[in-house]
């Protein structure tokens, strides 16, 4: 670590300690409430070193304050009783479901969490570099989206529940851009697996080290994990626009607010709020060879009064009771953010 990251990483250190507001349990949650934590987690990130210099009216997806600096509101406490809510509303409803939570402030980073540093297997995190870097390569070469592929077969094993919509042809040539949809909107493994083979693999693992992310090399590779705070990383940086361009970073997000998924975050919010977001689920087997199935759902919630981050994990036996928990704990989290910010 060189001397400037050294007395960055002290100074981070010390302003914890100035910043820390303190934990609050309630029953098997706990919460923690801190204001300026956003510089611990690998901030260079989301430098705005990229900032857009364009119309405000042509990016509807990214940070308002890229574009007109000091555009965030006063900071209004909600955090507190969200969390209790979602204990009483949602843990007693669904008890044998486990859930992580982690929601963030995106116009002054305030953040909490509910178990949010749960550690889980990043499977479907090979889509999102994989689409990070398209996109950071189709910068260098702006003709790059516009060329076809032939669609390979998937050899990945899946037994999901919640099976996306599959509108490609094995054999058949699709654009890259179109490519990059299907992979993101409806989870095609297909398409995943066509512009994987397709894209340099030295050229991803660069932007994959750019990005600080280790991920699993395949769908056996099971070693290695991510906690939801980790995996909100990826749409801090598209919104902030500060790895990808501007352009880029809004075509990113405007694609995953198409995602094909209605039962998680999305059912949670009024239907006039967008929300940009990624899910996918897996099916494991406990040590009694018991299924456990976790789905997952990270976006952003484009709230006028306050957008916001939030990601959420549901663990348990039922999968129907895993997306109908995410999408309760995602509507308390509207609720109180709604009141808060009329």
């Amino acid at each position: 670590m060189g001397k400037k990251y050294t007395a960055f990483f002290i100074f981070v250190v010390i302003l914890i300690g100035w910043t820390t507001l303190g934990t609050v349990s309630l029953g098997s949650f706990t919460l923690w409430t801190v204001i300026g934590q956003n510089l611990v987690e690998k901030l260079f990130h989301t430098s705005l070193n990229q900032k857009a210099t364009t119309s405000k009216s042509n990016f509807k997806y990214l940070n308002p304050e890229l574009l007109v600096p000091g555009a965030t509101k006063k900071y209004v406490p909600f955090e507190l009783k969200a969390t209790s809510r979602i204990f009483e509303e949602v843990e007693k409803k669904y008890p044998n479901t486990t859930l992580s939570v982690y929601v963030r402030n995106l116009n002054n980073w305030p953040w909490f969490g509910i178990h949010e540093d749960i550690q889980f297997a990043p499977i479907a995190l090979l889509k999102m570099p994989l689409f990070i870097a398209y996109l950071k390569w189709s910068e260098a070469e702006p003709d790059l989206l516009n060329r076809s592929l032939i669609l390979k077969k998937s050899t990945w094993s899946s037994s999901e529940y919640f099976v996306p919509k599959n509108t490609l042809q094995e054999g058949k040539k699709y654009t890259i851009l179109n490519l990059l949809n299907e992979m993101m909107v409806n989870s095609n493994s297909y398409a995943s697996v066509t512009l994987r083979d397709y894209m340099p693999r030295e050229y991803l693992i660069k932007i994959e080290s750019e990005l600080w992310i280790d991920p699993p090399i395949d769908s056996h590779d099971l070693k290695k994990t991510i906690t939801l705070k980790e995996y909100s990383t990826f749409f801090r940086i598209l919104y902030d626009a500060g790895y990808l361009s501007p352009e880029s970073s809004e075509l990113a997000l405007s694609i995953l607010t198409k995602t094909d998924f209605k039962q998680g975050i999305v059912s949670g919010v009024p239907e006039n709020v967008q929300v940009a977001n990624k899910f996918w689920e897996r099916v494991i087997t406990d040590n009694a060879w018991k299924e456990i199935h976790q789905i997952h759902d990270c976006g952003i919630v484009y709230y006028k009064k306050y957008p916001y981050m939030v990601c959420i994990l549901s663990r348990g036996t039922d999968l129907e009771w895993g997306a109908n928990a995410i999408g309760d704990t995602s509507r308390i989290i509207y609720e109180e953010i709604s009141k808060s910010y009329p």
